[in-house]
């Protein structure tokens, strides 16, 4: 016997409208003067759209691309000065893709931290062999990265290139966004890293990921947290540059020693969900022991699809897939569940969440585990003479109440 219980979340395809808000703070032990301040604030995207800018009055805004950045220039600092920024941004992701080309361009340059080896270009194309077009062969190279690499703190800070972190198989954000763009740009994608904000269970923190051109579009590619095209609303992007170190703020100032500090606050305004284009609903077969995922492509566009299973290790274990659903497609997939790991006679309640980057579902598989009655676990003892009679009756309670009824109730083995 086995049901399941569900509830239907749809998640990661909503809207955002938040404040940011930008200080800058300048201490000296002297005069300085002359002083500007070349500041990264804010990306002006397709996904990204920013609504008005302030700031102080020694200020003005630069734009290069879909970069903003925010110049300072002061004429004199005698202790300390704070200056600030201010942005308003409304952030929306399209779904999925009108067309998904064949890759068929020659690599790209890396350059700096993402420069890439012959060895690393001959994963990338192993790992992408099989793909169809280019946003089959990006959901491919973020898999990889993903499932192959090991979150570490240690290397908070560090910057290491891609080539040292593809033979480690270690780092943090930055290190698995130079490594995504390596691998992407060895086989033909042209690519940037960005540097921004997400909002975690402790606030917004700073954070890294990646874009690349698909169809001659900027997208957007989250190889630690696992998204592709369609991240979570709560990233907001402040630069992109071909790597890490090349962006920050810098400052310039004549006389004596200073220093700088910056600081980014986060403030959401509004925020809802809105319905994604996937009808997704699924089923538990206990004959195979398999939960069937059924996910309905409602849309004329391809869709990039990162599966995410967070269920007990015991049973299956997380997953992490990529899934490409071309236009109108409908697609099953199958989880194989080890029902031998579970206790034998009890109901077991195992939740499961699945996340499709346009849906969240969770979800429990109630199953009843029947096993052996002691007593046939004794009989079937007894035949291999393995039972030890001094403990039998715990071994086999029934039977043994079963002999007491006759003895107290007489049994003719005559008849």
């Amino acid at each position: 016997m086995l049901f399941l219980v569900i509830t239907i979340i749809v998640a990661n395809t909503g809207y955002m409208k938040a404040e940011i808000n930008k200080t800058i703070n300048i201490k000296t032990d002297e005069k300085i003067s002359d002083i500007e301040i070349d500041a990264i604030f804010l990306l002006n995207t397709s996904y990204q759209k920013v609504i008005e800018m302030k700031c102080s009055d020694e200020c003005r805004f630069e734009r290069n691309n879909t970069e903003i950045r925010v110049i300072f220039e002061i004429p004199e600092v005698e202790d300390e000065k704070q200056v600030w920024v201010w942005g308003l941004v409304e952030i929306e992701y399209e779904d999925g893709f009108e067309q998904n080309p064949e890759l068929g361009g020659k690599p790209v340059n890396g350059s700096g931290l993402t420069l890439y080896t012959e060895e690393m270009q001959q994963k990338a194309i192993e790992i992408t062999r099989e793909a169809e077009g280019q946003v089959d062969t990006a959901g491919k190279l973020i898999e990889w990265v993903h499932n192959n690499l090991e979150y570490d703190l240690g290397y908070w800070g560090t910057f290491e290139s891609a080539e040292k972190i593809f033979q480690d198989k270690k780092g943090v954000c930055v290190e698995y966004s130079h490594l995504f763009l390596a691998l992407a740009k060895s086989i033909g994608f042209e690519g940037n890293v960005v540097s921004g904000y997400v909002k975690g269970e402790e606030g917004w923190q700073s954070h890294s990921w990646a874009e690349i051109k698909i169809d001659g579009k900027w997208i957007s590619v989250d190889p630690t947290f696992f998204e592709m095209g369609i991240l979570s609303g709560e990233h907001i992007a402040m630069a992109n540059a071909e790597d890490q170190k090349k962006m920050g703020d810098q400052m310039s100032a004549r006389g004596g020693r200073f220093e700088m500090e910056s600081d980014v606050k986060i403030t959401e305004l509004n925020s809802y969900e809105r319905d994604g284009p996937i009808d997704i609903d699924f089923v538990y077969e206990s004959t195979e022991q398999k939960l069937e995922i059924y996910m309905k492509n409602t849309k004329n566009r391809y869709l990039p699809v990162c599966m995410k299973l967070v269920i007990d290790e015991n049973v299956h274990g997380n997953d992490y897939s990529f899934i490409l659903m071309n236009p109108g497609e409908l697609k099953t997939v199958y989880y194989e569940i080890n029902e031998s790991a579970l206790e034998d006679n009890f109901i077991h309640t195992i939740p499961f969440m699945i996340k499709t980057g346009y849906n969240e579902i969770d979800g429990s598989i109630i199953i009843e585990k029947k096993g052996k009655s002691k007593s046939e676990i004794a009989i079937e003892k007894i035949g291999e003479g393995s039972v030890d009679l001094n403990n039998f009756n715990d071994v086999c309670s029934i039977p043994l109440a079963f002999l007491l009824l006759v003895g107290l109730f007489g049994f003719d083995y005559r008849n």
